[in-house]
């Protein structure tokens, strides 16, 4: 029997399509790293994980958040078959008003004149009806903000971010409407579509996030019927909710019917009321996490 270094170069190549598939099964039942490393090897291999890739994974900052959307949503429905995401949102507030441009002093009444001017009218025309667009719609103006943000490598905390400026809008005319709830409603409404073409295989979901405004999960969550564990982190402070966002209909924990683990760090009291505690009970948890305020609600 001769050593596999001394076969041909495409002796390898020539095992049929299907039992690469099921070898690729086994070899890349992990954390999507062996997939990962197949599909940078060679075309060839590149496609045999194909299925496999995207199960697990971790996205951090708004650029990536942005980037995987565009590039996930535009995969086959077939090969969308995420089972462990993990996302990471920094606060915003700096990003819509980078610290070298900042001067509130100066001029107390219009916060959207600090942010840089980076996009064409026709996103700044669209962002400033961005409550009347569709889904598919808002799917799309990201993916042009994304453009004319600076070009994607990775989020660098030594480069200064930089995001469209808001300045076109009158904020007489929308008094509660600053730069950064408009670039929050964007940003933070991308995990949305994500969510909802994985629905079919999710289990884990993980968002760490520091919104600036009062932002509740169910206005970006959709229903999830395999989700088995929910955690959500918030970080921060926040102000006053003024972001173009509404909340489905289905109560939040009544979207995940095979829940078993939910962490919540952090929530307001007056959003749990004997509905929200109801539903509950009726999920199969056997691991529960909430701020002491919110133990009342589960004795």
């Amino acid at each position: 029997m001769r050593h596999l270094s001394q076969c041909g170069p495409l002796t390898l190549l020539r095992i049929p399509l299907e039992l690469w598939l099921e070898i690729a099964d086994l070899a890349c039942n992990d954390d999507g790293t062996t997939a990962r490393v197949l599909s940078r090897t060679s075309r060839h291999f590149r496609q045999i994980p194909e299925h496999r890739r995207y199960r697990t994974v971790r996205i951090i900052g708004w650029k990536q958040l942005v980037s995987f959307e565009h590039m996930f949503l535009g995969r086959d429905h077939s090969l969308r078959r995420m089972v462990n995401l993990y996302v990471e949102i920094p606060s915003l507030f700096k990003v819509a008003y980078p610290e070298w441009t900042f001067e509130p002093e100066d001029e107390p009444g219009n916060d959207s004149l600090h942010v840089q001017k980076t996009v064409t009218m026709d996103v700044r025309m669209k962002i400033s009806r961005y409550g009347e667009l569709s889904e598919l719609e808002r799917y799309d103006l990201r993916k042009d903000l994304l453009q004319d943000s600076e070009e994607y490598q990775a989020d660098d905390p030594s480069v200064p971010p930089r995001f469209p400026s808001c300045e076109h809008l009158k904020l007489s005319n929308l008094p509660a409407k600053s730069a950064v709830g408009y670039l929050e409603s964007m940003v933070l409404t991308a995990p949305g579509p994500i969510l909802e073409h994985s629905a079919g295989s999710l289990e884990v979901f993980t968002l760490y996030w520091e919104p600036f405004h009062d932002l509740r999960p169910e206005a970006i969550l959709p229903a999830l019927p395999k989700l088995r564990s929910l955690s959500i982190y918030r970080a921060g402070d926040f102000g006053v909710t003024d972001l173009f966002l509404k909340s489905h209909q289905l109560p939040l924990f009544q979207r995940y019917p095979s829940l078993q683990r939910l962490d919540l760090n952090s929530t307001e009291t007056k959003y749990w009321d004997g509905t929200m505690a109801a539903s509950l009970a009726d999920l199969p948890l056997r691991y529960i996490i909430l701020p002491c305020p919110l133990a009342r609600f589960v004795e």
